[in-house]
């Protein structure tokens, strides 16, 4: 049995995965722990790309629309303060739209939450009275004291509750202050990280093309590059789309609420804006949401708002959406859906936002594989499209059989004198060549004849 290097290799790879697998398997555990610990050092650093990536969206857009003018003039000075200017000017953009949905926000759910604490005792008192007439309609009697609730009672219960052992209230406290500590400090970190990114992006770029050229074979690094190219533009579409679908959606359910009036219009458009970044579940989280405010102030407008904005989702999803993000996701209704499922069940809210784009590179890429596989094995397009082709078919054979019938309405008689009518013609001109050669033979004999018999008399 002869072995040559690739089977060597392929063998040796087979036994390291299957040593690697039975080493890891039985301590699958702490090797996701001990990953996990890897991956939350990089967590500044992951969340330092991903700020990078959405400021140079307007970064760009700054850069070359808004300081056209001053581009075209190519003068050292804006040369050297272009990128620091640009950098600005995106980084207060962003500030102004996370103060102005604060401003927004907060004190509206504030003055909601307010209300709410005012018409609870009502709140209860109704649902005390609604309660007893229930047991009373059951029973047929009237409810006694029992039945009533004894909020002194309540009160009592909930301190105990606190003040238990069960309940660490001072461990708890501690641990969410510790997350959001941290949290902020990565968030910090990450944003000075995106800074550094921004500010040096073509010499980075450069330096990694250079390593990756230096490393692998050109082939693969365009391949890769190419790849990159695409995801890029693809992310940046999704991006802008959902952004510019996610305000013309606020706006339109700001102008309905005004028009209906319900109350807290500027919180719960806000909510229902920001919700539609989240493709397919991001719908039913801002109605949810936004119901619940208005339920804690009018009851039956919470109902009208849930049905006017089931009206308007529809008015999105056919008419807005498609006109908005166009063709630049290319990604069907089903792929999407499995998109934001999958996306959200394994990484949680950002697998909600990015499982889209993600799954929309995944998509065109393989595509564009299946493609050229099929030009390689020389299958049309045709064949892939089963009712077409099979359509097709009957068509060929249903004009076989007319030909066929053409055929059999010719009688053989008709048919026989065809043919002997054209052999004859074939035959004529042989007949008048074997004519004129036995002519001129005859000619030729009697002249000789003739000379001969001049001869003898001569």
């Amino acid at each position: 049995m002869n072995l040559d290097k690739k089977t060597m290799l392929k063998i040796i790879f087979i036994i390291l995965v299957a040593a690697l697998l039975f080493v890891c398997l039985p301590r699958i555990g702490e090797i996701f722990a001990w990953v996990g610990g890897i991956l939350d050092v990089f967590t500044p650093f992951t969340i330092g790309l991903c700020m990078a990536f959405i400021i140079n969206i307007p970064l760009r857009l700054i850069e070359k629309k808004a300081f056209r003018k001053l581009n075209r003039k190519r003068g050292k000075t804006w040369l050297k303060i272009r990128r620091p200017v640009c950098l600005t000017l995106s980084i207060l953009f962003f500030v102004l739209v996370f103060t102005l949905l604060l401003v927004i926000i907060i004190p509206a759910f504030k003055a909601a939450i307010e209300k709410f604490i005012e018409k609870l005792p009502g709140y209860m008192v109704t649902l005390e009275e609604k309660i007893i007439e229930l047991v009373t309609r059951v029973t047929g009697k009237p409810a006694d004291e029992s039945f009533k609730l004894n909020w002194e009672t309540a009160s009592n219960t909930v301190l105990n509750l606190v003040k238990s052992e069960d309940f660490n209230a001072i461990d708890n406290v501690v641990g969410i202050v510790s997350g959001v500590v941290s949290g902020i400090f990565n968030v910090v970190l990450g944003f000075v990280f995106a800074i550094y990114i921004l500010a040096s992006k073509e010499t980075l770029g450069r330096q990694v093309r250079g390593l990756l050229y230096s490393v692998f074979k050109r082939e693969k690094v365009d391949k890769s590059l190419h790849f990159l190219n695409m995801a890029n533009s693809t992310f940046s579409k999704f991006v802008v789309g959902q952004c510019t679908e996610a305000v013309i959606l606020g706006l339109l359910c700001a102008l309905g609420m005004l028009i209906f009036r319900m109350p807290y219009i500027p919180v719960v458009s806000c909510i229902i804006a920001i919700t539609a970044l989240v493709p397919v579940f991001g719908a039913f989280i801002g109605t949810s949401l936004g119901a619940f405010i208005i339920l804690l102030d009018e009851p039956m407008k919470a109902l009208w708002f849930i049905i006017f904005i089931i009206v308007l989702q529809q008015i999105e999803t056919n008419l807005i959406y498609p006109k908005v993000m166009g063709k630049s996701i290319g990604l069907p209704g089903l792929w999407v859906l499995f998109a934001v499922t999958i996306g959200g069940g394994l990484f949680g809210a950002v697998g909600l936002l990015i499982g889209v784009p993600v799954c929309s590179v995944i998509y065109t890429f393989s595509e564009r594989w299946v493609n050229s596989r099929l030009i390689e094995r020389n299958i049309d397009s045709d064949r892939l499209h089963k009712n077409q082709a099979q359509h097709e078919h009957i068509s060929k054979a249903e004009s076989a059989r007319k030909i066929l019938k053409k055929l059999k309405s010719i009688t053989p008689h008709a048919h026989s004198k065809d043919t002997t009518e054209v052999a004859n013609d074939s035959t004529k001109p042989e007949q008048s060549t074997e004519n004129t050669e036995n002519t001129k033979n005859t000619e030729n004999t009697k002249n000789t004849e003739n000379t001969k018999n001049t001869e003898n008399d001569q």
